[in-house]
């Protein structure tokens, strides 16, 4: 999918500030979502859409467009301060709310958010591994000493055989967090 494409997907005009594309995807994933919508091309078009907004995302980090004063820029949450606590935890430097909304924009580079809940933060999120198949990760966000907030991260296989290992899950949620992958 071309950039051009991406933009008429989520369907918005560039450029546009990073507020606008996320309520874009939500507005449309709402609708679309196979938990939601019986239509039969309900995973082909939330598939669709979340490529699309990842392609829209990557853009916006690479050339930031100017946001309305007050509000972040994409630039600015995207340069949240991310660190490995644990083999199974991260810690993001900003308070959770701001956490939440970061991780749900960055994580979509791993494979599809099957399911959000801002209130309990939690994130989970179905990714297709090389070697292992397709695994849900899932990523709970709590609240840290000072002004980290925490993100633990667990996975689960689909299939008979074992997910990757903590460490290589969290390593990989790092790199996405970081805007590595």
């Amino acid at each position: 999918m071309e950039l051009h494409e991406a933009w008429a997907t989520l369907e918005i005009e560039p450029p546009a500030d990073e507020t606008l594309v996320r309520a874009a995807y939500r507005r449309l994933v709402r609708s679309t979502h196979p938990d939601l919508n019986q239509d039969t091309d309900a995973t082909r078009r939330t598939i669709e859409l979340t490529r699309a907004y990842a392609i829209v995302r990557a853009a916006q980090r690479c050339h930031p467009t100017a946001a309305p004063s007050g509000s972040q820029s994409a630039a600015a949450t995207s340069s949240l301060a991310v660190r490995r606590i644990a083999e199974d935890a991260i810690g993001i430097f900003a308070p959770r709310d701001d956490a939440f909304r970061f991780v749900v924009d960055e994580v979509v580079s791993l494979g599809e958010i099957t399911y959000l809940d801002r209130g309990s933060g939690l994130v989970e999120i179905l990714v297709e591994f090389e070697q292992h198949g397709a695994c849900q990760v899932v990523l709970a966000l709590r609240d840290g000493a000072g002004a980290v907030t925490e993100l633990s991260v667990t996975v689960e296989s689909y299939h008979p055989h074992p997910p990757p290992t903590i460490g290589e899950v969290t390593r990989i949620v790092v790199d996405a967090l970081s805007g590595a992958l």
